[in-house]
């Protein structure tokens, strides 16, 4: 019963979390799935639809198709679709029906990529895994495709560190105000900003990322996207948020230029008062408040890491815990936590709750409680 669910809900899956990640970029999100489960990906998990439309489709695979296998129809009505659109590029994703019937999605993007003559590519979900997941593949198979085999030799010099901002979506930063603070923050440093994948970003600045000095990953959404700019133009990355008193800390890692796992792990054994905060959450974002907070506060922290990716960010003092019971046993000994408020209900009766709503956890339910996040510490 460990993957049973009876007081928490689970975290938004991985296909809202590939399109909430190519959401701004101008291209044309394609999942395989019947039809009615649009409104899955564009109400319940996107906070931007209303206001922001994105070119997201639902293929509306029907018993028949799913039965045979024919993949005709998907290829038939993406080519047409964007024929009309013109999109900057194409991304196939699919759910769970697709994915059990073993769908050649490589082929079926070479197909497409051959008749529409727009670069198409394919991000590996089927609904089984976390919307970190989903995001981070997302943000990869964009880099991948779209930013070419060399580092453009003709990057003008600056006379700051140019830092690009990976991992930025609603999910974790649902402010509107978020992207934009850690931008301005950044500048305060005396860093230029060259692209953030994928907040308040057009798809041309996006792909400005290969003219960037150092990487800075926001969330474990950007991790894997970060790796690939490093193995391919030697780009170094960061991860970590530039808020309260970690900034300087951050700062001084981006000036370095050196791959860092992270930043917040230089405040863990900062003191030897006893008294530790648990932070639940996204490792990168509940980390680096919860250093923050700790260097504030002259206290310990230890993270308790809810999703799948970005457990390589943790210490051996913290906690990975994909599952409810895991989340209940990790939060057992808490006397002072950080994280959604959905987490009280597995929380000790008596523990003190700092709340940070978090969108891909509790959606909407706290949506008016959410606040820029940079602001927080």
């Amino acid at each position: 019963m460990k993957e049973s669910y009876i007081k928490l809900p689970v975290l938004t899956g991985d296909v809202s979390g590939a399109a909430s990640a190519l959401y701004e970029l101008g291209g044309m999100f394609v999942i395989h799935d019947p039809s009615g489960c649009n409104s899955t990906y564009n109400t319940h998990d996107e906070v931007r639809w209303y206001d922001m439309e994105s070119l997201i489709f639902i293929s509306g695979l029907t018993d028949v198709e799913a039965i045979n296998g024919d993949d005709s129809r998907l290829i038939k009505d993406t080519v047409e679709a964007a024929s009309y659109y013109k999109p900057n590029f194409i991304a196939l994703a699919n759910s769970p029906i697709p994915y059990l019937n073993g769908t050649d999605f490589s082929a079926v993007c070479r197909a497409v990529e051959k008749k529409a003559g727009i670069p198409t590519f394919y991000v590996e979900t089927n609904a089984m895994h976390d919307y970190i997941r989903g995001a981070g593949l997302a943000f990869y198979r964009f880099c991948e495709k779209l930013m070419t085999s060399k580092r453009p030799e003709n990057v003008s010099p600056s006379d700051n560190i140019r830092v690009a901002v990976l991992g930025a979506t609603p999910l974790d930063l649902t402010s509107k105000d978020s992207a934009e603070s850690i931008k301005n923050i950044l500048r305060e440093g005396g860093f230029e900003v060259v692209s953030c994948l994928a907040l308040d970003e057009t798809f041309e600045v996006a792909l400005s990322a290969v003219n960037a000095d150092v990487s800075l990953v926001v969330s474990s959404a950007g991790l894997r996207a970060a790796k690939l700019l490093n193995e391919r133009y030697d780009i170094p990355y960061v991860a970590g948020l530039p808020v309260g008193k970690l900034k300087e800390s951050l700062f001084e890692a981006l000036r370095e230029k050196s791959c860092a796992k992270n930043v917040y792990l230089d405040f863990e054994n900062m003191s030897d008062n006893k008294k530790t905060l648990t932070v639940i959450g996204e490792p990168v974002v509940m980390g680096s408040l919860g250093a923050a907070y700790a260097a504030e506060n002259d206290c310990r922290f230890r993270i308790v890491a809810a999703t799948e990716d970005g457990r390589e960010l943790i210490n051996e003092s913290d906690v990975s815990a994909l599952n409810e019971e895991a989340v209940i046993s990790a939060l057992s000994d808490a006397s002072l936590i950080m994280g959604d408020p959905m987490y009280r209900s597995v929380s000790p009766s008596g523990a003190k709750f700092i709340e940070v709503p978090h969108f891909a956890l509790s959606g909407r339910l706290y949506l008016d409680r959410i606040k820029d996040i940079m602001r927080l510490i």
